[in-house]
């Protein structure tokens, strides 16, 4: 019987060194749509899936398109609509400041 590979989980200091290399290789974008605002690291392969915490596993998302990514898991419609409602009222406030 084979044994199931160990995925590579790093310590909470090494993996915020690790999100923050994320954001600087993706240009403090989201590789979805773009956006500069509500930025998170997301997992290409689950961490429940055996995904690695290492550079090639990670991708940098907004808040939308992470919880967009993540509908099949139970982040229903509704969640994403609040979201989307909660970006663009953020977005429109800034705009009105300026």
């Amino acid at each position: 019987m084979l044994k199931k590979a160990k995925r590579i989980k790093l310590g909470k200091q090494f993996y915020r060194r690790l999100m923050k290399r994320v954001l600087e290789r993706d240009g403090w974008r989201c590789r979805k749509c773009g956006s500069l605002e509500n930025l998170q690291v997301h997992h290409k392969i689950r961490r429940s899936q055996q995904g690695n915490d290492c550079l090639h596993n990670l991708v940098t998302l907004c808040a939308y398109c992470h919880m967009a990514e993540h509908a099949q898991l139970g982040y229903g419609a509704r969640a994403i609509e609040t979201a989307d409602i909660k970006i663009r009222r953020s977005q429109s406030l800034k705009e009105a400041d300026s």
